[in-house]
């Protein structure tokens, strides 16, 4: 039986000043418990973005860094950017 398994592999924030977060996640194809295939997915989030479908290690690390000066920050940040 063939299954697809997607796991957060790697958890970083971005040293850019703006506390992004990136996600690196593999994707495993597995047949019969045998991986067969994996590829590699990478996902930024940013400051104040909706975390309530995220894994319970990527709420944690943006729980710690994303404080309402880090939020606000990031706010002023996209509105001084230019349309």
């Amino acid at each position: 039986m063939l299954e697809k398994i997607k796991t957060v592999n790697k958890i970083e924030v971005l040293p850019d000043n703006l506390f992004q977060i990136q996600i690196r996640y593999k994707l495993a194809i597995m047949e019969d418990g045998v991986e067969i295939q994996s590829s590699i997915e990478r996902e930024v989030i940013t400051p104040g973005q909706d975390m309530t479908a995220k894994a319970a290690e990527i709420q944690a690390v943006a729980g710690a860094v994303w404080t309402p000066a880090v939020i606000d920050a990031w706010n002023a940040f996209v509105a001084s950017q230019p349309q």
